[in-house]
């Protein structure tokens, strides 16, 4: 059945691209090649760890949630008049201003290794080594364990909550520079953009986690895609390149991403493929488990599981004493803990098929549209932001994070620190026609 799926899932794919004129990293095509990839690294897991057999239930769920996305992309393309510029915008970047932000991430790294060390002997751990006292401070303070990390004056400091988020801003900005820097060829600004990137990188590990590694390298990939495109050279084209490169990158980046588990405390248990095909292909057995034990997932109000976040102000400012976990069960596919079930799950589990339809198809109208407008009008700013979309686009196969992350104040304050940043260290791009800016309005 998962051979079935998969199959089902390229044909999707295939349908995705000619929709979005063979634009890989366009909205669409990015949250189905996600998918695509878990539906497959599942089924290699049927020779190591998946033991789950995938029902028709789970199918259903999978093949009409991926048709709403189609849909989206489809409406958008009714309302996208693309007038891309034809040639790369200008901008001259300084070195001055990549050493600000190398120092403003060097200062945050300083700052979460002290909080985490101070936090974890208050745990009664201080004489473990740090990649434990990440671990156990992130068990006890991530959202995916318990909501408690979310109020005001627990856990971190306010100041080192306002760093991350300043970390995360030159993470994304450094991607968009990257992209570009990379279409331009310019040596001096691939290594201080890449430089940058890398550090966000390190800080993203002291903070014991992996994840937003990927979301960055998935970022710099999409970037990297829109300045192609703006350039003037063809999606077909554009599309070749990203499937050697990013062919290779994958597989180096799996090599890596096995090896980083033992640096933050999580050290694979497992052999590479075996590992692997569970981090990237456990949401479609996980989402089978929750669809066949629905008491399984934890009691929330309709509505809570979709707008996780949003649910969540009174909590963090402690209006009310008690909200659930930002993860909607714990399963346990093959012996492996899971708490990953699509981003298909929420929508459906709060408001069943129409509501899984009519969200999904939204959020894909909403951020295809906006990637047009990026398309038309090269601002960094925005460049960026679609940066930290492509991510959590890409990890539609895992999670839903439109609705559930973005639509928050959280996510409100990420993406005007983006703009800062962005303005910080361009203004904006400029482009060379008229034309171009007056339909941007830019």
């Amino acid at each position: 059945m998962y051979l079935f799926l998969f199959v089902v899932m390229l044909i999707a794919l295939v349908a995705a691209l000619k929709l979005a004129d063979f634009d890989l990293l366009s909205p669409a095509p990015l949250m189905i090649l996600g998918l695509t990839m878990s539906v497959m690294f599942a089924g290699i897991g049927g020779l190591f760890w998946n033991d789950v057999p995938l029902k028709w239930n789970a199918v259903y769920v999978v093949v009409v949630g991926t048709s709403a996305i189609l849909v989206g992309q489809l409406i958008a393309n009714c309302k996208n008049a693309s007038q891309i510029p034809g040639e790369l915008p200008k901008f001259q970047d300084s070195t001055w201003k990549y050493a600000a932000l190398f120092a403003l991430v060097l200062i945050a790294i300083v700052v979460r290794v002290v909080e985490t060390s101070n936090i974890a002997s208050d745990m009664g751990l201080s004489d473990v080594s740090y990649a434990e006292k990440m671990e156990a401070v992130r068990h006890g303070l991530d959202a995916i364990n318990s909501s408690e990390g979310l109020k005001l004056g627990v856990g971190f400091s306010f100041v080192e909550r306002q760093l991350e988020k300043l970390v995360l801003a030159i993470g994304y900005v450094s991607s968009a520079l990257v992209g570009y820097s990379l279409v331009k060829s310019d040596r001096r600004s691939i290594a201080l953009s890449v430089g940058t990137l890398l550090l966000c990188g390190i800080h993203v590990l002291v903070c014991g986690g992996r994840g937003q590694v990927v979301y960055y390298v998935v970022s710099a990939f999409a970037s990297f895609s829109l300045f192609k495109i703006m350039s003037g050279e063809r999606p077909k084209v554009v599309l070749k390149k990203l499937v050697i490169v990013g062919t290779i990158t994958g597989a180096v980046g799996i090599v890596v991403f096995y090896l980083s588990s033992f640096l933050i405390g999580r050290a694979a248990g497992s052999g590479l493929l075996d590992y692997i095909s569970f981090y990237f292909g456990g949401s479609v057995p996980s989402l089978q488990i929750i669809l066949d034990n629905p008491e399984l997932i934890s009691s929330a109000s309709p509505g809570v599981k979709t707008f996780y976040y949003l649910f969540g102000l009174p909590f963090k400012f402690g209006l009310i004493d008690e909200y659930p976990s930002y993860s909607l069960a714990w399963v346990h596919p093959g012996g492996n803990g899971s708490n990953i079930f699509t981003g298909f799950a929420r929508s459906y589990f709060d408001f069943g098929t129409v509501g899984m339809v009519t969200l999904t198809a939204l959020a894909c109208f909403a951020v295809t549209c906006f990637y047009g407008h990026v398309k038309n009008s090269g601002t960094l700013p925005l460049v960026s932001i679609f940066c930290l979309m492509s991510g959590y686009l890409f990890d539609f196969a895992r999670e839903e994070y439109v609705f559930s992350r973005m639509l928050s104040l959280n996510g409100l304050a990420s993406i005007v620190v983006i703009v800062l940043v962005a303005l910080f260290m361009s203004r904006s791009f400029e482009s060379h026609h008229e034309e171009a800016g007056a339909v941007s309005g830019y």
